[in-house]
């Protein structure tokens, strides 16, 4: 089985690595819970630049879950629904 990684926060810190991770190929799940973040992202993708534009990275979702197709929906703080 191939690992999976979460990254929870999909700001500056959480989003230029859990970018750049899913960038190299590694299977990444970015929880955030603004869902402001969350669907940016998934219409635009995760955007990232670098010191020179050969470090540009634009990772897009391979899938995404919307939050009405979880089976044990939470609010932000982590308590359920």
């Amino acid at each position: 089985m191939d690992k999976r990684i979460v990254v929870v926060g999909a700001g500056a810190i959480g989003g230029y690595t859990g970018g750049n991770l899913a960038h190299n190929g590694f299977d990444v799940t970015l929880i955030d819970p603004w869902p402001e973040h969350v669907e940016a992202i998934r219409k635009d993708g995760l955007a990232l630049d670098g010191v020179t534009p050969d470090e540009f990275v634009l990772a897009r979702p391979s899938r995404s879950t919307s939050p009405s197709s979880r089976s044990n929906p939470t609010t932000p703080n982590g308590r359920r629904r």
